[in-house]
């Protein structure tokens, strides 16, 4: 589903390219936030697509910011 969503909002430059698999390459994920719900109480707030709106505005500062952690 992400990868529809984030396809459809940024089209015009959203080429994947696809090549082998890496060692560490995670196969599957099976995330999951029930046990944070459950322990925690936490509802996310936000959806994926006000994530990417976010991200286009604010990317220039924030990928170097996350590509230096």
């Amino acid at each position: 589903m992400c990868e529809s969503v984030a396809f459809h909002a940024i089209h015009e430059r959203f080429r994947a390219q696809y090549t082998e698999a890496r060692e560490a390459d995670a196969e599957h994920t099976h995330a999951d936030i029930s046990k944070a719900n459950g322990l925690l109480g936490y509802e996310p707030t936000r959806d994926i697509r006000e994530f990417i709106d976010w991200y286009q505005i604010n990317r220039e500062w924030y990928e170097p910011l996350v590509r230096r952690s």
